[in-house]
This record gives C-alpha cells, structure tokens and sequence, in this order.
C-alpha cells in the first residue's frame, strides 16, 4: 500500500497536470476564432445597390448644339445679274429669273406653283429669284421663300437707287418701271427669249420652257 505522502504528492500532480490542460485547451479555442471569418451582425451588414437601385433619377444631358446662324440673302447688282446669265449659259441651262417682292400680291400668289413648276423640270432649267423688297423685309423674305423650300438661288437686289435704275435700263427689253413680278426667260445660250410683266401665266412660262427644253 502507498503511504499517506505518496498518496498526496500523486494528487498534487494530478491538479497540476488538470490546470496545465486547460490552459493548453483555451488557448487553442481563441486562435481558431480569430483564424475564422468574421462574423456578420445585422448592425454592420451593408448591401450594395443594383445598378440604378435607390438612385436618384439621372437627369438629361443638356445639349451642346450651338444654334443655327442666322439665315441672310446675298445682296446682288446689275453686274451680278449679268454673270449669273453668263454662267448659266455655259452650264448649257434654261434660265428663269422671278423678280418679286414679298409686297406684290401677284409675286406671292403665282411664286409657290411657279417655283414647283420650274424645281419638276430637273437640272435643263435654273429657277434663280431676286427679291426687290428693302433690307428692312429681307427676314419676310427669307421666311416666305423658306415656307416654299426655295431659299436655293434666292438674291436679294441692292438697295441703291442708281443700282435700280441700272436694272431697268439693262435687263429686259420690255422691262423698264421695275414692276413685279417679272419674269424673264434665257435659252440656254444666254438669249432673253421672253418677259412675263405683271406675272403673266404661270402656264404660258413653264410652256415656253418646255419648248426651250424640246429645243435642246
């Protein structure tokens, strides 16, 4: 039988070697829990939004288009008219000129069938217009003949009164008040073949033209 004092030192040993292993035990039980992934709290969970979720509405973009320049004629004189009848010639074309004012009732009422008119018959026929209004109109002008898609070719004459007097003298032969509208027709070698004062008909103008266009 073991005495009294081995019985005691086998208990000492025994509460030591407990105590040892359970710091041994506690010790690995925090390593792994530092060692695992955090763990998620509804207080610190954060959910990132869809595309557009939650988003206040994108607003639209302005727009960097710079506006339109204003549109202007381009002012012509006697000289100017000549040239276009010279160049018209050498492109082996029909030439028509309406002067017209924005004014004349006769000029507005018979210019939308007679610009179509002359447009319908392609590329043998020039429609060339020249308005006698005052610069003050020329923003009239420029709305009437854009109403009727027909700023193409569209001149407003100067606004000098010996520059007028020159028109009368120089252009037409039976065209000499500088009344409108008057329409004047060129064959296609620059020849004036025909004055239509105080407007005319619009069909006896697209008549003489088909024949010009015949002719050729």
């Amino acid at each position: 039988m073991m005495n009294r004092r081995a019985i005691r030192n086998t208990g000492l040993w025994l509460l030591l070697f407990s105590g040892v292993l359970s710091v041994v035990l506690t010790t690995a039980g925090c390593d792994e829990k530092q060692a695992g992934p955090p763990i998620e709290t509804e207080d610190t969970h954060v959910t990132t939004p869809s595309p557009g979720e939650g988003m206040p509405p994108t607003q639209p973009e302005e727009s960097n288009q710079e506006p339109l320049a204003d549109t202007s004629l381009q002012v012509v004189a006697v000289e100017d008219i000549k040239t276009l009848i010279a160049q018209t010639a050498e492109r082996d074309q029909i030439l028509v000129i309406d002067f017209w004012a924005t004014w004349c009732v006769p000029c507005v009422e018979m210019f939308p069938s007679l610009h179509e008119g002359l447009v319908a018959r392609g590329d043998a026929v020039r429609a060339v217009t020249v308005t006698l209004d005052d610069p003050s109109r020329e923003p009239a002008a420029i709305e009437f003949l854009t109403e009727h898609d027909a700023l193409h070719d569209a001149y407003i004459f100067k606004s000098d009164s010996a520059e007028q007097q020159a028109l009368a003298d120089q252009i037409g032969k039976q065209w000499d008040n500088l009344n409108v509208p008057a329409i004047l027709v060129y064959d296609a070698t620059g020849e004036l073949v025909g004055e239509f004062m105080e407007g005319g008909s619009t069909d006896a103008i697209l008549a003489m033209v088909d024949q010009l266009i015949h002719q050729d």
